[in-house]
């Protein structure tokens, strides 16, 4: 009887244990290893997109829609890589120019994010899934860049080299492109200009020579002789090769630019992209952004296209600067700057390698040896413009905010600073003021604006007054400042001109008699908004030009804000 007990006592005990080990297992390694699949529509064909989802610690969340697989993994905070996929529609792995290509060299082929098997290898790219999750307990989102699953492979061709010649300012090719291009309105034939154009500066200049298309018209320097001496040397690729070009600093033979065995040019219409090896992974610059110093290369995008934003994390803000400053791994420097003005991603990845996109334009790179950090400074502002002297008095201490509804606020405001002993040298107003959002107006529900202009410059204050650069296309009521324009004769103005709201608001006609409106698809002006405001964006120079004869006239100083054109 007593050993009866024992023997049940020693079951039961056993039992425990085990139900204890498989209880601790289930809930301390499930949520950390690859634990049971299940199917996620055993129907469905090979080309439409999954879900997956990953779960732990009984939580669900929807990670990233892709077409691949039937099955669910459910992970958490852990990362699955190099998972094979036995499916009879994976590409072939003994290919060569796909199997060789490093997870982090990998150039994005189909960016546009319709991630299909199909999709990819009709671009004649590779397709090899990854499936790579780190995912957040709380928020389980797989992050929207990494790995790509469809790269381009390492023979890819894209343009080839026709003809290179040397010229007075450096060097030339002439490309052709001999593959199809994935994307519309592809040009098929470009031209290279290689300009040693100082010793420590570079140009690489690529353009259709056959239409003219927009470039930024900034002043740069201009160069009628290439340089012997330089701090750098270039290689180009040979005539029948794949385009590729690489800038080379001669005492330690860096390639600082080397885009063999990159993503192969694309030059559309609408779509171009450029990408190269980059020396280092120290990478800073790329603004305006919100972010640490030194940039992220693990698959990190850079959007410019300038915002009225809070400054956010990974956002696109009020600037544009496609520049960025490398580190080398020996302490020395360089600079590229891409002189292009419409909208972009910059791509950073772990090769570590840089691809820009851009909708439009030409690529128009700049390249600044240094070889110290402030060199490179130096010779990059040589290109783009030195700072102006600020007068002094903008040192002084300002005023701003959005709110300030009425003049009388505006004065009041000021007063309590001067009551309470604060320094004041400028107020500002924000948009407040406009009537109906309108530029170069005030509405009468803010009040006096010239008594209170006078008022504070009685009080040797100045006052700024900020501006939106979005010209109204509704035209409710007459426009005071249009009349003193015309009485002025400062403007081009035609009022027959026929556009979609013709009227009364003057800086509407006149845009678009100048063209100096964005356009969209089918030619027409974009409307867009500005704030809580329908408006058309005028970006260009002249536009700038304009708006100073204007704010001359009403003696006030502004700040032109949304695109910066400031």
């Amino acid at each position: 009887m007593a050993e009866s007990s024992r023997i049940t006592i020693i079951v039961l005990l056993s039992l425990i244990v085990i139900v204890t080990v498989l209880l601790w297992f289930n809930a301390v390694l499930v949520p950390y290893v690859k634990v049971f699949f299940c199917p996620c529509n055993k129907t469905r064909d090979s080309s439409a997109q999954q879900v997956y989802r990953v779960s732990g610690n009984l939580e669900q969340h929807e990670v990233y829609e892709a077409e691949i697989v039937e099955t669910v993994y459910i992970v958490n905070d852990i990362k699955l890589e190099g998972i094979e996929w036995n499916r009879t529609h994976q590409r072939p792995k003994n290919n060569p120019q796909c199997t060789n290509v490093r997870n982090e060299d990998r150039f994005d082929c189909d960016p546009e994010g319709a991630i299909t098997q199909t999709n990819c290898e009709k671009r004649g790219c590779c397709w090899k899934p990854l499936l790579r999750m780190k995912v957040n307990q709380s928020a389980g989102i797989v992050p929207p860049l990494n790995v790509p699953w469809c790269y381009y492979p390492s023979n890819y061709e894209g343009y080839k080299v026709n003809k290179v010649y040397n010229t007075k300012l450096g060097l030339n090719a002439d490309l052709i492109r001999t593959t199809p291009s994935p994307y519309p309105e592809a040009i098929s034939d470009l031209t290279v200009e290689i300009r040693y154009e100082t010793q420590s500066r570079l140009r690489i200049k690529i353009y259709d020579p056959a239409t003219v298309r927009y470039e930024v018209p900034l002043n740069t320097p201009d160069v009628s002789q290439a340089v012997n001496d330089t701090l750098y040397t270039v290689s180009l690729s040979k005539p029948t090769e794949r385009f590729s070009v690489s800038v080379i600093r001669k005492d330690n033979s860096v390639a600082l630019i080397n885009t063999t065995g990159a993503s192969p040019l694309t030059f559309c219409n609408q779509f171009i992209e450029l990408s190269s090896f980059l020396p280092s992974s120290f990478v800073y610059g790329l603004g305006e952004h919100r972010g640490p110093l030194l940039h992220n290369v693990n698959w990190t995008r850079y959007t410019m296209w300038n915002k009225d934003i809070p400054p956010n994390e990974k956002t696109n803000l009020y600037g544009s600067h496609p520049f960025y400053l490398v580190m080398e791994n020996d302490g020395k420097s360089h600079g590229v700057f891409l002189l292009n003005s419409n909208a972009m991603d910059v791509i950073l990845q772990p090769a570590p390698a840089i691809t820009w996109r851009t909708i439009g334009g030409i690529i128009n790179l700049y390249v600044f040896m240094g070889p110290t950090p402030g060199e490179v400074i130096q010779q990059y502002t040589e290109v783009i413009g030195h700072s102006f002297m600020p007068p002094y008095w903008s040192l002084g201490f300002h005023l701003c905010r959005w709110g300030y509804k009425t003049a009388n606020e505006t004065l009041a405001i000021v007063e309590k600073n001067r009551q309470a002993g604060i320094p004041q040298d400028v107020q500002w107003n924000d948009i407040d003021y406009m009537d109906s959002k309108k530029d170069f107006t005030y509405s009468t529900e803010f009040g006096d604006m010239p008594a209170m202009v006078n008022t504070l410059h009685n009080k040797g204050m100045h006052y700024i007054m900020i501006v939106d650069p979005g010209i109204s296309n509704e035209s409710p009521g007459n426009y005071v400042s249009f009349d003193l324009g015309i009485k002025m004769d400062i403007f081009i103005f035609d009022p027959g001109i026929s556009n979609e709201s013709p009227g009364n608001y003057g800086p509407y006609d006149l845009g678009i008699k100048m063209d100096i409106f964005i356009k969209d698809s089918q030619g027409k002006p974009l409307v867009g908004k500005v704030g809580l405001f329908v408006c058309l964006s005028a970006l260009r120079i002249t536009t700038g030009r304009r708006f100073s004869t204007v704010f001359h006239l009403l003696q006030v100083y502004t700040l032109t804000v949304m695109n910066q054109t400031s």
